[in-house]
């Protein structure tokens, strides 16, 4: 069955909504407030981080990252597990160095694209490493840019150029193409196949 999740403001925890039938138009839904204690959080979300078939939770403010582990199957609860003190204006995950565990990317406006590594067990590597230290990021987003089982890193910028870091050997070195110049400026960018040929594509939005 799948529950609802959501943050009712800003300087809420997770509210958890337990669905307790199936996902029918009369589930029902039990609201329960997850221990969390997170100040203005910009997003959450939820990952198998430990590749252990339960989802943690990830919740992001602008000063830090903090990962709750899940406990227990009939009852779910989260405990926190590491928090990582670093300013992110977005946050992503994917597997860069090719070892099956998600690592966390983050990314913001002054200081560019960086990652924590995934160790497993101990968690994520309280040292970030660059991937770009540029200004001016609006967006990035983790994509497989030449089908070669490397994930690559598509960012865009403010002043609408978009470049792509291509993952040259297993997240140990990054190279910096420019891809090309959107005249639309991109707040918003996603990926996905779309003339099904396996390649991804790109996709921009902006929000004017």
């Amino acid at each position: 069955m799948i529950d609802k999740y959501r943050t009712p403001n800003s300087r809420c925890a997770v509210e958890r909504l337990e669905n307790r039938e199936l996902l029918t138009a009369s589930a029902t839904f039990a609201e329960t407030i997850l221990p969390v204690r997170v100040s203005d959080v910009e997003s959450y979300q939820f990952r198998d981080l430990d590749a252990d078939g339960s989802s943690e939770l990830v919740v992001h403010s602008k000063d830090s990252i903090a990962i709750y582990g899940s406990k227990g199957a009939i009852s779910p609860h989260f405990d926190l597990s590491q928090s990582i003190d670093s300013h992110a204006d977005q946050i992503d995950f994917a597997d860069l160095d090719g070892d099956r565990r998600l690592d966390l990317l983050l990314a913001d406006v002054a200081s560019g694209v960086r990652w924590h590594r995934n160790l497993g067990a101990s968690g994520f590597d309280d040292n970030a490493r660059p991937l770009a230290e540029v200004s001016g990021v609006a967006e990035f987003s983790p994509f497989d840019m030449e089908h070669d089982g490397d994930v690559d890193v598509a960012v865009s910028f403010q002043d609408g150029v978009i470049l792509t870091l291509e993952n040259e050997n297993h997240g140990t070195n990054f190279s910096l193409h420019q891809l090309l110049v959107s005249e639309m400026k991109s707040t918003n960018m996603r990926t996905a196949s779309i003339a099904s040929d396996v390649q991804q594509d790109l996709l921009l939005t902006n929000a004017s």
